[in-house]
């Protein structure tokens, strides 16, 4: 956490009251180099409205809309950090985030209006899998990726482990044996195979934009 708070300017999340799982989360993904984000059942926090942010926040701070208020303020910050850092993210989705209306249909349209906007802008390299692909390796859960290569830990003088991050509804979990993230680098590339490319992804949200959010 130390080298992830020096490896930039300021650590901007140290002002928010922050969880010391959640510290750590943001703490290594504001130093990775590279974010590989495997959802299947709400959309990556990285891609996320403001508004959706609310209503999948929301449940978890029941009655405290301070928390609620600071919680989406962490996460569209998160954003706006990783837009600037230049970090490589590739995400992939399972169609049936786009089926889950988190928020109502005004949400929705505007959660897949930004998903869209974000891929035809180069800030991420999205897939999303439809479902008539079948079975896949990721249908029990989602996972994320983190790796440290490249010019933004160049000047550190310690070397950082890649880092699995699996969320639940205690801590988290986190894997840092290589064998153990190679295997997931591995699912990873197995779901962005099974998905549509880019190109088509943008196309398919936007006939599903068209079909279910007229």
């Amino acid at each position: 956490m130390t080298l992830a708070r020096e490896s930039r300017e300021s650590a901007w999340w140290r002002k928010y009251r922050l969880n010391p799982t959640l510290e750590k989360f943001v703490g290594l993904e504001s130093s990775a180099t590279k974010i590989s984000d495997y959802q299947f059942g709400i959309v990556p926090g990285s891609l996320q409205s403001r508004d959706y942010a609310k209503a999948i926040i929301e449940p978890w701070v029941i009655n405290d809309p301070e928390a609620l208020a600071e919680a989406v303020e962490v996460r569209m910050t998160r954003q706006e950090f990783l837009d600037a850092s230049g970090t490589t993210l590739h995400a992939v989705i399972d169609e049936a985030v786009l089926h889950r209306t988190v928020g109502g249909t005004d949400v929705m349209r505007g959660q897949i209006g930004k998903m869209i906007e974000l891929a035809e802008s180069g800030f991420v390299a999205l897939q999303a899998i439809p479902f008539d692909a079948g079975a896949h390796l990721g249908m029990n859960s989602g996972f994320t990726v983190l790796q440290f290569e490249g010019p933004h830990m160049s000047d550190s003088p310690y070397p950082v482990a890649d880092v699995v991050y699996l969320e639940d509804l205690g801590d988290g979990q986190w894997l840092d044996q290589p064998a153990e993230v190679k295997r997931y680098l591995g699912a990873f590339d197995r779901l962005r195979s099974t998905a549509l490319p880019t190109i088509e992804t943008i196309d398919f949200m936007k006939s599903f934009y068209r079909a279910r959010l007229p």
